[in-house]
This record gives C-alpha cells, sequence and structure tokens, in this order.
C-alpha cells in the first residue's frame, strides 16, 4: 500500500514537471538549442556551463527561468543520466534557496523527487540493501564476486513490468559473458502471487554465467524505494564490480546496448595490454611496475578511470600464464588495490583480499599443495601420488560447457601427452557422484579421476577453483610449471618443455 501511495505522487510530480514547470525556452532565444549541444559533455561539464549561463543573467528572475527551464530540459532528456543535471539544478538553485521555484504548489514534488534520486545516480555508490529472498533468508545486494549486478524492482501487475520482465527472464537465459547477478525484487506484498508468479515467468533458469535471486521487502525496512528512487515500475539499475551504479532506469533494450558498451571497453583495455607488454621485451617485474606507476600518475585524480585501469590490469597480469605476471597481479593487487583503499567499495577489498590470498598459493615454481581426495573406486588417494614426469591437475565441472570443450581437446591430445610422460588427474569440484561416475566411461581411462567426497580436503583454500576448467601443470618434483592454464595455452608450454 505504500508503495501504491508513493507511485501516485511520483505520476504527479511527472504531470506537474512535464506540463506547468519552468517550461521558458520560448523566451529565451537559442536555449535549447545551447542544451542540445551539451548533452554529449560529462555531467560536471554540463553542470558548471549552465551555473556560468544562469550567474550571468542580470537578474533573479531571469536566472529563475533559465534555470527551471534548464531542470525540465534535462529532466525530460531521454539520455540515460541527464536527470544528474536536474538534480544539480535543484539543489544548487532552488532548494538551498537562492532562487524562487516558479509554481509554490509543486515545491515540495521538486524536494520530494531530489530526495529519492540523489542516492541513485550514475557514479554514485549503490546503497546497500538486505533483502528477504523467496526462500527465507536474508541477501545484501553488495556482498558477491559478480562482475555486473543487475536490480530489477517489479511487480504483477504492472502493465509495462509485463512486458520487461519476461523480456529479463529471456536474457537470463541466454546471456553469456561475465558473470551476473540479477536481484529481482518484487515490490508488492502477496507471497502466494509472488511465488506464482516467478515460478510461471522466471521457471528453471539454469545458467552458469547468470545468477537470479528473487526477493522482498514488503513492509519496506530497508527503504529501497528512497534509496533507489522506486516510486513506479520496473525501475532496473546496472551496478559494476565495484558497487558503482553505472546504469538506471533501464529496460531491457537498453541493459543489452549499455552491457555491450562494457565489454567492450573490457577488450580494449585488454588489447591496449597486449600491445604494451608485447613491445616492452621480456616482462618482468620491474617492466610490470613501470607499467603501473605510468597508470597511476595518468589516473590518479579520476577515481572512476584508476578503479577501471587496475582492475583490468590486475585481470590481465592474473589470466595471462607465466610466472612474473602472476606475480604481478599479486603486486598490482597489494600496492593499488589494498593499500589505495580510498578508490574501492569494502565489498570490492574484500574480493581482492580473498582472491590474493588464493592466488598466492601454488604459484609457479612452488610445490603444488597436496589433497587427501577419494578415486574412481572409493578410495582415498592423495592428489600428489604417482605423479609422472608431468602431470596436469585438470579441475572441472561436467555441467560447464567450457570444460566439456577442455575434456574433448585433452582427450584428442591423448597420445601426444602419453608421449611427453604426461599424467592427467581430472579432479571433478561438483558433488553428482552418478554424474561423476558417467563421465568416466565417456573419457580416457588411463586419467586418474578424483573427487572430493567429503568437502573437507581444503580444496577451495588452496586451488582457486571458484571458476573451472582450470589446469595446473606439474614437473616431476610436483612443483608448478604453469597455472589457471587453458587447454592452448597448455599445450604450447607442453611443447617448450
Amino acid at each position: 500500500m505504500k508503495l501504491r501511495v508513493i507511485s501516485l505522487v511520483f505520476v504527479l510530480v511527472i504531470g506537474i514537471f512535464s506540463t506547468s514547470g519552468q517550461n521558458t525556452a520560448k523566451l529565451h532565444k537559442g536555449i535549447e538549442e545551447y542544451f542540445d549541444s551539451l548533452i554529449y559533455y560529462p555531467i560536471d561539464t554540463i553542470t558548471s556551463r549552465i551555473d556560468r549561463l544562469i550567474t550571468a543573467l542580470p537578474d533573479k528572475k531571469e536566472q529563475a527561468k533559465v534555470a527551471g527551464a534548464a531542470f525540465d530540459y534535462f529532466y525530460g532528456s531521454p539520455i540515460m543520466g541527464m536527470e544528474a543535471v536536474s538534480l544539480h539544478i535543484a539543489d544548487n538553485w532552488f532548494l538551498n534557496g537562492k532562487l524562487e521555484w516558479a509554481n509554490p504548489e509543486s515545491w515540495h514534488l521538486l524536494y520530494t523527487f531530489a530526495e529519492f534520486n540523489r542516492s541513485s545516480m550514475i557514479g554514485c555508490d549503490a546503497p546497500e540493501l538486505i533483502l528477504e529472498s523467496i526462500e527465507g533468508y536474508m541477501i545484501n545486494i553488495l556482498k558477491g564476486d559478480a562482475q555486473w549486478k543487475i536490480l530489477y524492482f517489479y511487480d504483477d501487475q504492472c502493465s509495462t513490468c509485463k512486458e520487461e520482465t519476461p523480456g529479463l527472464a529471456r536474457f537470463a537465459r541466454e546471456y553469456s559473458g561475465q558473470r551476473i547477478t540479477i536481484f529481482a525484487i518484487y515490490t508488492q506484498g502477496d507471497r502466494k502471487e509472488w511465488q506464482e508468479y516467478v515460478k510461471r515467468v522466471f521457471g528453471d533458469i539454469s545458467n552458469p554465467d547468470v545468477t537470479i535471486l528473487h526477493l522482498w521487502d514488503p513492509e519496506a525496512n530497508s527503504a529501497y524505494h528512497m534509496k533507489y528512487g522506486v516510486l513506479t515500475t520496473p525501475s532496473m539499475f546496472l551496478i559494476d564490480r565495484f558497487n558503482i551504479i553505472a546504469g538506471r532506469k533501464l529496460n531491457c533494450e537498453a541493459l543489452y546496448r549499455l552491457l555491450d558498451v562494457k565489454f567492450n571497453e573490457s577488450n580494449e583495455f585488454r588489447k591496449l595490454f597486449v600491445n604494451i607488454f608485447s613491445s616492452m621485451g621480456p616482462v618482468d617485474e620491474d617492466v610490470i611496475k613501470q607499467v603501473a606507476e605510468t597508470f597511476y600518475r595518468r589516473t590518479a585524480l579520476d577515481s572512476a578511470l584508476y578503479r577501471e585501469t587496475f582492475h583490468e590490469l590486475y585481470s590481465f597480469l592474473k589470466n595471462t600464464p607465466g610466472a612474473d605476471y602472476q606475480q604481478g597481479a599479486l603486486d598490482i593487487g597489494r600496492s593499488y588495490m589494498l593499500e589505495k583503499e580510498e578508490y574501492w567499495s569494502k565489498e570490492y577489498l574484500e574480493y581482492i583480499s580473498y582472491d590474493i590470498k588464493l592466488s598466492s598459493t601454488n604459484l609457479p615454481g612452488e610445490k603444488a599443495s597436496d589433497l587427501l581426495l577419494n578415486d574412481s573406486k572409493g578410495r582415498e588417494q592423495r592428489l600428489l601420488e604417482g605423479c609422472s614426469r608431468y602431470t596436469i591437475l585438470w579441475f572441472y565441472l561436467i555441467s560447464c560447457e567450457e570444460c566439456s570443450k577442455e575434456a574433448v581437446a585433452l582427450a584428442e591430445k591423448e597420445k601426444y601427452l602419453r608421449k611427453k610422460g604426461v599424467k592427467v588427474k581430472a579432479i571433478y569440484v561438483g558433488e553428482d557422484e552418478e554424474a561423476w561416475r558417467d563421465f568416466q566411461k565417456r573419457n580416457p581411462k588411463k586419467w586418474v579421476y578424483l573427487l572430493d567426497k567429503t568437502g573437507k580436503s581444503g580444496l577451495d583454500t588452496l586451488y582457486d577453483v571458484r571458476t573451472v576448467p582450470q589446469i595446473y601443470l606439474l614437473d616431476r618434483k610436483k612443483r608448478v610449471i604453469g597455472r589457471e592454464l587453458g587447454t592452448e595455452h597448455l599445450f604450447d608450454l607442453l611443447d617448450t618443455l
């Protein structure tokens, strides 16, 4: 009931702002054309130029007309994020009393607009929400290691929701890429209707790249309507890996486009790093430090660019085979992330700290960690028992599509591997023992098949298997030659041995 009242107020806000706001563009020749010329600049540039324009006018009445026209223009802009300009105008010209809002009867609605949007603008830290899941436990939306988070506020009666919600369900089924968590947040109060709607619309979504969590807050104890300006539904936000709001008031089509832009940016970073390191000869600790310090000098004053740059650099080094790259990732993580905590959210720093802890085990040149696992006959067996001239430790899941491709690639190279003196140890990190046994029948008999039947081996703390497949290559002395390899890199490495 509370939300429906708030939604009605917001409809009134839209009506007043769009029909009887400050709309004075006709009184100022060329003002709308001037606003048109600003929309592709950064928000702070736009607000600075509008402030200068308002200040240059001769009296308060003229200033109020132009400020009101600017508020209306950017409030109604179809370009995502422009409402931040309207918020700036509201805060810096009207709500602080500098200028008089033309329609006193709608002043409180101006105030409502500002209060319900200031926490969820693009570039803001995402406000924390702790909500109840459909299973009955509490979820903090800022936790987790997904690359992207989607907040989707909806109800089951809203006509627009009836179009957008099935679209989001299709997205969850078809998406492929960096890990995404979708928080589908039901804004009404009937649990039975909610459960039936989730079952009917979302069904059984099984996508390894997508986690979908169904949440609600029927008493609005989390104040989500104010924190995220949820005054009407549907309302969709995109939150990045740093818990910064990257997109707001999206529909499914805009979500696709925005993610495509973000993925392209990530690819461009990777190409840049490839070009830089390939041009600098042999990569060692000094080269990586030199590159990192150069990027630090160029990005330190821009927190958003700093975060993106060093996250991408860390990821690039971590996922590039070679001891120097792996060590470089650890150095970047410690020096430019953990020691520069002012740039990062608390949750991201927790993630990086844990990631560094896992990445610091089984480094190239070190002896691999041993584990007590179970073989195909149910017997306990040490992971490093019976190693060969070279040993592949292959961590996988049967349901993982990429793991299936690697299984085929390894099986096709069976003769090559035997000739090189390589033993394959396939370590299943799932729990479906029946599927694991069926998997063995379809793959080479010479492989050693292991699993952590009790879940007490310490596998999750000694090897980084948060994502699979993962390949480690060991030498005769059980020292790590390469880690977190793909099959292509694995065979290239073996060719050099």
